[in-house]
This record gives C-alpha cells, structure tokens and sequence, in this order.
C-alpha cells in the first residue's frame, strides 16, 4: 500500500511545553486507524499541524508524497486532506443541505455527493432544516456529512463520536466503516473506546506529545507503557 500520510519528527511547543514531540507517523492507504491517549497528550495538535492550522516548530509532513509541512488548510482540502473539528462549526443560518453543498464546492463536486454523505450518516430527511435547530449529535453527524461529502482521500476526525448517544455513535461508526470500505483513509481521535476499538484495526497511542504504542487494538492493554500513562501503572481493562 502506498503512503498516504508521512510525519517526520514533528514537533511544537506552546509556552515551553512540548505538544508534539518528535512524532514519527505513517499512514497508508486504505487504513483505519485511531490515535488514542489521555487528556494533553497532543492528538488533536498533532490534527492541526497535519492540517495547516498550526505550524510546527520542525519537522516534516508530506501528503501523497508531497512536502506540505506549513500548507494552508484550503489549499490542503482541496488536495483531499480533509478534517473535522472537536467542536462543531456548522453555519448555523444555513440548511443541512447548504451546508454540505459549500464543502462539495471546496472540491469541485456536485450535489449527487451531498446526497449521498447525509444518506450515509442519517440526515437526508432533515436536509432542509436550519443547522441552529438540529440536536448535537445531529450536528456531529452533519460535520461527518461536510468531511465525507468532500470525497476526502484522507479523512481526519476529531472525536465525532463525542456526546453522542448509543444509537447515534452506531450510525456514526457505521458511516466511516463505509466510507474506509469505499477507499477513503481514515485517522480518528478518539475517547470512546469501546466503539471505536470494534472498528478500527490499528491503534496509536500518545503521551505527553510522544507516540508509545502502534499495533493491534487488542494488544494496547497489554502495554505496560500505556496503562502507567492512563492508570498510572494501577491496571486498565478495556470495555469489548
């Protein structure tokens, strides 16, 4: 499989604390794959400097095998570099629809792909609904429905299944399980273990802006690194 996504000892501190430090990635295509780790311990700075919202202090992140380190978040999105956000930012005066046609435009698409992301996660029906009205996990849903309907050739998320219920978190998990089947790469942070475990197939786990696990979901708890780094060496049993 070729190299989608390449980060080479990536780096960025904020006040003197290290974020990201020294991180050493590669992802390949057709791969789903989850970054985990506790609170702090740099996921989601490690997003933003993938892709382009922060500038890392050195290092490297190539994309399809292209130097982007530093590229502007448009410019990558348009490339299909393509990410959501931990918190939702729909345009909240425009309908469902509206909303996921502008990321059609970003990528030169059509509103067949509109049509098709809201389907895959469960708002067709609420297509012409204000975004101010709809519920948060509605709202999670429309921000997976925006990244999808891009047609992303890597797919980055930002906890999407947070705050969700059981049902929505079904629907959710289903929807990028589809979208990895149909060839979309996809690298999510999350905190929800239990259900994103069940989908993925390849854990990476970060401490303290550092990667201290890659391998299997199965083998993560027999880790002793990463249990001291979320139990603080006390024992952690993961839900199944």
């Amino acid at each position: 499989m070729s190299e989608v996504l390449v980060t080479r000892d990536l780096r960025k501190s904020f006040g003197g604390i290290a974020a990201v430090n020294g991180v050493d990635l590669t992802v390949r295509e057709g791969e789903l794959t989850a970054i985990i780790g506790p609170n702090g311990a740099g996921k989601t700075t490690l997003f933003n400097l993938i892709t382009g919202f922060e500038r890392p202090d050195s290092g490297k992140v190539y994309f399809m095998g292209r130097d982007v380190t530093g590229e502007k978040p448009y410019n990558l999105a348009r490339m299909g570099l393509i990410r959501t956000f931990q918190i939702v930012r729909p345009l909240r005066n425009l309908t469902v629809l509206q909303n996921v046609l502008i990321g059609c435009r970003v990528r030169g698409l059509g509103p067949e792909a509109a049509e098709e992301s809201l389907r895959a996660v469960g708002l067709w029906e609420k297509r012409d609904v204000l975004a101010s009205l709809l519920t948060h996990g509605e709202l999670k849903k429309l921000e997976l429905a925006r990244a999808l309907a891009m047609r992303p050739k890597l797919l980055l998320l930002d906890e999407p299944l947070g705050g969700l219920t059981f049902s929505e978190a079904e629907e959710v998990t289903g929807a990028i399980r589809e979208a990895n089947a149909n060839g979309t790469t996809v690298v999510l942070v999350e905190h929800r273990l239990r259900e994103t475990f069940r989908i993925v197939r390849r854990v990476v786990v970060m401490n303290q802006g550092r990667i201290i696990y890659d391998g299997l979901p199965e083998n993560v708890a027999k880790t002793e690194e990463v249990v001291k780094a979320y139990m603080g060496g006390r024992g952690w049993v993961l839900g199944t």
